[in-house]
């Protein structure tokens, strides 16, 4: 975003972000310069840690349409956080889990980064993966299904 104080800019810039997160179905945008940081994100409050300018603004994002729907499925891991995915430990590690990997309750499934703080996803009983709905670094919704365990 630019360095000007103008409200004029901020707005213009806001609606142009606002603007390609639609047209490429983002859910969330985030943006550095210097030593600030803001994240935006579609259908929920802008958040971030911005230096100069520490006030949230009303989002004018409209709300997004649901990324992945299991509709009546018992069997289906949900996050329990708006944030990004990490389907291993560390980049250039293997995953977690894969598709007919048998788990133990407790088992890590994955890693969601929430604002900082990077939440691990457990198996809440044992089975074997039959689907894994999300990829790596992708932003996730509260409640979206993430993996099948049958």
């Amino acid at each position: 975003m630019t360095d000007k104080n103008n409200k004029k800019d901020i707005v213009a810039e806001l609606k142009s972000i606002a603007e390609l997160m639609e047209k490429k179905d983002l859910s969330v945008v985030k943006i550095k310069t210097g030593d600030s940081m803001i994240e935006i994100e579609r259908g929920t409050r802008m958040m971030g840690m911005a230096s100069p300018m520490s006030t949230p603004l009303p989002s004018p994002m409209p709300t997004p349409k649901p990324t992945a729907v299991v509709a009546d499925n018992t069997d289906a891991v949900k996050s329990p956080v708006v944030g990004v995915v990490y389907l291993s430990p560390k980049p250039g590690d293997p995953n977690f889990i894969k598709v007919g990997d048998k788990v133990k309750q407790g088992s890590v499934l994955m890693i969601i980064e929430a604002m900082k703080v990077m939440n691990q996803i457990v198996a809440p009983r044992p089975g074997t993966v039959t689907a894994i709905m999300v990829g790596n670094e992708d932003p996730v919704e509260f409640g979206q299904p993430l993996v099948t365990i049958g």
